[in-house]
């Protein structure tokens, strides 16, 4: 299931924008400062409340650079952003560097940003043909739906392309059906943030907020419940993987290579990520073959 820590800071973030721009709206500095200070103190009153886990910070960071450059007038360059978040949070605590959410959280975001543009680019559902007997208002919503499950399956496999070594080198393991969780998953994971802000709202008026929060209960109980649903499928994740540290760097060097290719269009790029995915082949075929020559009896610890 993809990460969504950083979703839940972005709809925090969006969600105390938008309040504060009916009251604070307009080109005014001193109205900009005053919102900046306040979304910015929501913000990280959000990522208190999660304890600091390195995720939501970069996130946090992010979206704290984007504010500052609402403020300043200045635009957002977000790779910039990603490094320099990066920087500031290793700086705060360096240990950071060795923490596995910190690692999966930079690793998804910069590949998000660099293979989701081409992932989604490879299909568009502007203008599907749809019979005549479709009513028109369908005609504009479906393809609008459409495209926005392709934007989001596409995301999901924008991360998992730069996050699956990690996850098979720590945990040993990989879903087949991350593109299908994720289109699940994000969606409710927004709406329950929402909701949950909602009750937060309304908490003095008994009746509307038990509406919300019974339909926050709601929710939250049928994304469980689809998650649940969806990792019982056959053949939905396999388990135990031998993936240790070479194939490890043969693994990332083959997707930065390969990412290198995609923007120079230099075929010794491409070579060199073939030949890094040949060598990781290699080595699995290799250990596979000395353990079965080996004749005796072999144990293997896969860490939890």
């Amino acid at each position: 299931m993809l990460a969504v820590s950083g979703l839940h800071v972005g709809v925090v973030f969006l969600f105390c924008n938008s309040l504060l721009s009916l009251f604070l709206g307009g080109n005014l500095l001193r109205r900009r400062i005053v919102r900046t200070i306040l979304v910015l103190l929501c913000l990280w009153t959000y990522v208190w409340l999660t304890q600091f886990s390195p995720s939501v910070g970069r996130a946090a960071v992010m979206f704290s650079f984007l504010q500052g450059g609402y403020l300043l007038r200045r635009p957002f360059y977000a790779y910039a952003s990603v490094f320099s978040s990066a920087f500031i949070m290793l700086v705060a605590n360096p240990g950071y560097l060795f923490n596995v959410g910190f690692q999966l959280s930079y690793v998804a975001v910069l590949s998000i940003l660099y293979f989701h543009p081409r992932i989604y680019g490879l299909f568009s559902f502007g203008s599907l043909p749809l019979p005549q007997a479709v009513p028109s208002f369908l005609k504009v919503v479906f393809p609008k739906f459409i495209d926005k499950a392709w934007s989001l399956t596409a995301v999901s496999i924008a991360a998992q392309i730069g996050t699956a070594p990690l996850v098979l080198y720590y945990f040993h393991q990989f879903s087949f059906v991350f593109w299908l969780s994720g289109l699940v998953v994000v969606p409710l994971s927004a709406l329950i943030i929402f909701l949950t802000l909602a009750y937060l709202a309304v908490n003095f008026v008994p009746m509307l907020s038990s509406l919300v929060f019974s339909a926050l209960v709601a929710v939250a109980q049928f994304m469980n419940w689809a998650v649940s649903a969806i990792s019982s499928l056959p053949g939905a994740y396999v388990n135990g993987v031998d993936f240790r540290f070479p194939e490890l760097v043969m693994a990332l060097s083959a997707v930065v290579l390969m990412a290198f290719y995609l923007s120079f269009k230099r075929y010794a790029h491409l070579f060199a990520s073939v030949a890094c995915v040949l060598t990781l082949v290699g080595i699995s075929v290799g250990r596979c073959v000395l353990c079965w020559g080996s004749g005796g009896l072999v144990v293997a610890n896969v860490p939890n």
